[in-house]
């Protein structure tokens, strides 16, 4: 009603956010078109935060994870925290999505988590410019061109957050 016509969701719990997206889609309430990721995979949970954020072992269940997701119905999986994972976990989740037909949001703060997204495939990176790393070492800045030129790749959406340091 205030001009919003859609938005993400990225994080939240998977059976109320698929529950609420479609509720939207049949008319049933009223608010914008809503993407929605369900819960987080990360290595680690936070304590205490389980039921929005999954955790991942290895890549193996790095892939049964993104599964079940995929196959509820998201429409784009969020990672946090890369610099914990493994590469080989974070090829395997970046894999399985896209073997999925959907895309990887990943938050990319620190410049270790950017380097491994990039080299991943990762679709878009969220939070970029934070206190954590307010400016980019020249090879991610070179890498980003460098990815960002091979169009064949599909695009790359690069989402600063802006805040006062």
């Amino acid at each position: 009603m205030a001009g919003v016509t859609s938005a993400r969701d990225l994080g939240g719990l998977l059976k109320e956010s698929l529950t609420v997206r479609d509720a939207i889609n049949r008319g049933e309430i009223l608010g914008p078109t809503m993407y929605m990721s369900g819960p987080f995979i990360q290595k680690q949970p936070y304590p205490g935060t389980e039921q929005f954020r999954w955790g991942v072992d290895d890549p193996k269940d790095a892939r049964a994870k993104v599964k079940e997701l995929v196959d509820a119905g998201v429409d784009c999986i969020k990672l946090p925290d890369q610099d914990q994972m493994t590469e080989e976990e974070i090829f395997a989740i970046v894999d399985e999505v896209h073997k999925g037909g959907l895309t990887v949001v990943a938050h990319s703060h620190r410049p270790e988590e950017i380097r491994k997204e990039l080299k991943a495939g990762v679709d878009c990176f969220e939070h970029t410019g934070l206190s954590s790393a307010p400016e980019y070492p020249e090879d991610i800045l070179s890498a980003i061109k460098e990815r960002t030129a091979q169009m064949n790749l599909g695009p790359v959406y690069w989402t600063p957050t802006v805040e006062g340091l």
